[in-house]
């Protein structure tokens, strides 16, 4: 029995060292491993990074146990375990962690991913209408006989574009709604294989601040994955274009804080990387894909003041806010 127990340590510790050095190397150079055999192996972490908290809330709890029986060889790898897994997602996190409202922020911000729910917009707009910048994804094909958007956001100006440039509306789209004056390209992939990506310049105060939205795709197997990738790898080379400007990221990444994808994403998490936002398929898996990240400026920056996970509107997805105070460095 100890041989086979000695066993089973070696083979789980060998492979969780292993995924962490790849996902490490992964996070130093990212966007260059996912081809043929690399590819399967890619995909499984990101399912297992799907799950990840479960597995830390089940790794605390062996944990505990191996203590009490003394099994000090699986008290230390699962340490390891906890801390690696849980310090790196926490230094990829900005807080505050705890839900608040912010009673005097600079900009506020609010994604939603409303599954083609007009309902759940209508719900959006009666919470949302002091919110400056609105991000939605999955707005009903026929939306513009289903929703009046100048009724339910008077203050607004939206801006809308399908998922990819080779798409009509019909298939599909992402818009941003916006109060006040701003500079707003969608950004589109040459080969029409990834998601538009809404690059936004806002001006207040005399601060510069720049706002890029997206909903890349589900990776339900590799050639999606692929696709996923090539979305948040654009979103990266575009945050690393201005270094002196702050920069906000947000929709439904499609990733969660835990996955090595989640973690490549520029800037930070805001808010606790533990709150759910998507019910998952079949309302079984109850995880974090909707993101708001901050990419702070070298020269300005913003402070993250306030931040919350909003209420159910009937979509499948959680409204995420945030709001933001400017400050020169």
């Amino acid at each position: 029995m100890k041989t086979f127990s000695r066993a089973f340590f070696l083979i789980f510790a060998t492979l969780y060292f292993l995924s962490l050095a790849y996902r490490l190397s992964y996070l130093a150079l990212p966007w260059m491993f996912e081809r043929q055999i690399i590819a399967s192996i890619h995909w499984m972490l990101v399912l297992v990074g799907a799950i990840m908290p479960l597995i830390l809330a089940a790794s605390l709890t062996i944990f505990v146990i191996s203590l009490w029986q003394r099994s000090w060889l699986w008290g230390g790898l699962l340490t390891a375990l906890i801390l690696a897994e849980g310090g790196i997602t926490a230094s990829r996190t900005v807080g505050p962690y705890i839900s608040h409202e912010a009673l005097n922020a600079d900009l506020s911000v609010v994604s939603f991913n409303m599954q083609a729910n007009p309902q759940a917009l209508r719900d959006l707009a009666a919470i949302a209408q002091d919110v400056d910048v609105i991000h939605l994804a999955e707005i009903p094909r026929r939306y513009a006989d289903l929703i009046d958007f100048k009724t339910l956001f008077p203050s607004h100006k939206l801006y809308q574009q399908p998922y990819r440039q080779n798409l009509e509306l019909e298939d599909g789209s992402l818009g941003i709604l916006l109060k006040g004056e701003a500079k707003v390209q969608p950004l589109f992939e040459s080969d029409g294989n990834h998601r538009t990506i809404f690059d936004v310049r806002l001006a207040r105060q005399g601060h510069h601040i720049r706002l890029l939205a997206t909903h890349p795709l589900l990776p339900l197997n590799h050639d999606y994955l692929t696709s996923r990738n090539g979305t948040l790898r654009r979103l990266q080379q575009l945050a690393a274009q201005e270094a002196q400007t702050p920069t906000i990221l947000m929709g439904d990444m499609n990733t969660t804080p835990f996955e090595v994808d989640g973690w490549a994403l520029p800037g930070k998490l805001v808010g606790n990387p533990l709150r759910i936002s998507w019910s998952g398929i079949g309302n079984l898996l109850h995880i974090r894909i909707d993101h708001i990240r901050l990419r702070q400026g070298k020269g300005e920056r913003l402070d993250v003041v306030g931040q919350r996970v909003g209420p159910a509107l009937g979509s499948d997805h959680l409204p995420i806010f945030a709001s933001f105070a400017l400050k020169a460095k």
